[in-house]
């Protein structure tokens, strides 16, 4: 307990390092200047479409409850949003064990099943970024607005990312495959502990393979793929409609390019909303088209205040929603 009590404290570390080096030589009258010719009218488009993520990602977890259990979209939606509120104020991406401790409350599910469907989504979250990366620098490049040094870096890169979730979703699959050689396998790694405790680790294994019924329902599994793609479509009309609102000079597929940049980015330990990782990956992903770094602060700087603020009103609304208080479910958890 005394270790883990620095952790919070590492990420904090780090997200300083990235806070420094993002506003380090940044001109911040020119980044007033241009938060001031902000077109409101666009960031109110950019929070419309923002929210409609969080209704598809209640929507694509239904998907993969439905083999266990029938769901309601907008309960879903209120397990989201307060996952994603618990991500942005607590340490160590709490929000992922208090989602689904809230979802298998509500949906009388065990907490294993419900954290497995979590680990799904994730899967499918990491598996559309490649996806749609892959696209984004195949067409940037043909049209000439990245370079090759940018397409190296990712020929480096991208081979690891497609193993650790191609990785990540053929070990789901095994698991679900060979459900009793994966407890056998379990119990033999955890024999020098009591048979009692053994008992118990096992019955969260299977309860944990049992969250995972979606793998092997092939409906749901492309209803998941097809939400899944269209989340992050989605999303990234967030960053396009900021960039047209700050009167910055880029594409669809640039805003989408710097999107996947950021959601990579903030995969590195950091404090709770990402600060300084998310400004930084953004710099970076502006950088390869030229946008200088003032202005490409102001844009990060916007998109991320806007979708803090949405995910803090959100989160709020669905635990008042919920009769639920973060206090009690931290404490849970």
């Amino acid at each position: 307990m005394k270790k883990t009590k620095y952790l919070p404290l590492i990420g904090i570390l780090i997200s300083a390092f990235f806070l420094y080096l993002a506003l380090r030589n940044v001109n911040f009258s020119e980044v007033w200047k241009a938060f001031k010719l902000t077109d409101i009218r666009w960031i109110i488009l950019a929070v419309f479409t923002y929210i409609i993520c969080f209704f598809l990602r209640g929507l694509r977890w239904k998907y993969i409850l439905n083999p266990i259990k029938d769901c309601k979209t907008i309960d879903m939606f209120y397990v989201v949003t307060i996952a994603f509120f618990a991500n942005n104020i607590l340490p160590l991406r709490m929000g992922e064990f208090v989602g689904a401790y809230v979802n298998a409350k509500k949906h009388n599910i065990s907490k294993s099943s419900s954290f497995a469907t979590i680990v799904v989504s994730r899967v499918f979250d990491g598996l559309s970024l490649i996806l749609f990366a892959f696209i984004l620098t195949i067409y940037l490049a043909l049209s000439g607005n990245i370079s090759a040094k940018i397409i190296n870096l990712l020929k480096t890169t991208g081979p690891v990312i497609i193993i650790l979730f191609f990785g990540s979703l053929l070990f789901l699959f095994g698991m679900i495959n060979k459900r009793e050689m994966t407890i056998k396998i379990t119990r033999k790694v955890f024999f020098f502990i009591p048979e009692s405790i053994i008992n118990r680790i096992a019955g969260i294994v299977d309860s944990f393979i049992g969250g995972l019924k979606v793998l092997h329902s092939p409906k749901n599994l492309f209803l998941t793929t097809i939400a899944s793609i269209s989340i992050w479509f989605i999303e990234a009309s967030t960053f396009y409609f900021v960039s047209i609102a700050l009167g910055l000079n880029i594409t669809y597929p640039i805003a989408a390019f710097v999107m996947v940049v950021i959601a990579f980015g903030v995969l590195l330990p950091s404090s709770p909303s990402f600060v300084g990782v998310y400004e930084m990956a953004c710099i970076l992903g502006l950088g390869v088209f030229g946008i200088n770094k003032d202005l490409a602060l102001t844009f990060s700087l916007l998109v991320h205040s806007l979708q803090f603020l949405v995910i803090i009103s959100l989160g709020l609304f669905s635990l008042s929603k919920e009769n639920l208080s973060l206090k009690d479910i931290k404490k849970e958890v």
